[in-house]
């Protein structure tokens, strides 16, 4: 209740709500297509992420925050008095939000490889939602070599114990993740690159990216073979 007062202007600008009934039934399609996902992070504590971008929610005894594009706290009396009609859909909701964030807290580990791409698709800044990153890179690989330079995604390297994953041949354009136990620096290197630093968590990475790790090891083939017919590229 607590995200969907949130997110509430966002639904009404792009989905044309109007109602908190169809607010309820907007956010539950959302949770059935896996357009939008929750996943529990720690006891009271939730992150939220879709098309409009990834915002983490707290619960204490009085009051509901979602923090995101600034902070929101709201009273649970009053969200009670607005959802009261619509408690079975949102306790339906919360069963698989349950169910969903209990699949993911027990994810296996990633393999190293698993990881790099992980961190590769959270570096890339097509799209904003796991999914979104997803399918944009699937569909660059998709492509195979019949690509411009700035799109054509050429492996995954190793280089003084320094993983990588690279892209755009033309700028020799690369990211490259430092492991420290659980955190993961990635630095994007290359001709007229933006320097920054992206910081995460392995713990992280198999939250956002556990429900999609059949999408991870396609990516992973996916750069393997190009980096395997990286000369069939250059030959085009």
């Amino acid at each position: 209740m607590g995200y969907m007062a949130y997110a509430r202007k966002n639904y009404e600008q792009s989905e044309n709500v109007h109602s908190t009934a169809e607010m309820v039934n907007a956010v539950e399609n959302d949770l059935d297509n896996d357009d939008l996902t929750c996943t529990k992070d720690a006891d009271n504590k939730y992150s939220f992420s879709n098309k409009f971008g990834s915002v983490d929610g707290s619960v204490s005894s009085d009051n509901i925050t979602i923090t995101g594009d600034g902070t929101t706290t709201v009273d649970k009396s009053k969200l009670k008095d607005e959802y009261v009609d619509h408690m079975s859909q949102i306790q339906a909701m919360t069963k698989k939000i349950g169910s969903q964030s209990d699949n993911n807290h027990h994810v296996d580990k990633f393999s190293l490889q698993e990881y790099v791409v992980a961190g590769f698709l959270e570096a890339n800044r097509h799209g904003n939602t796991p999914k979104e990153k997803i399918e944009y890179v699937e569909n660059q690989i998709a492509k195979g070599i019949h690509i411009t330079n700035n799109e054509y995604l050429s492996g995954l390297y190793k280089n003084n114990g320094k993983y990588g994953a690279a892209y755009n041949p033309s700028t020799s354009q690369y990211t490259e993740f430092t492991f420290n136990g659980n955190n993961i620096t990635g630095i994007n290197k290359g001709a007229g690159v933006i320097s920054g630093e992206l910081h995460l968590t392995k713990q992280e990475l198999e939250r956002k990216y556990g429900p999609y790790r059949a999408d991870l090891t396609k990516i992973l083939q996916g750069l393997e073979y190009n980096k395997k017919h990286a000369i069939d590229f250059y030959k085009k």
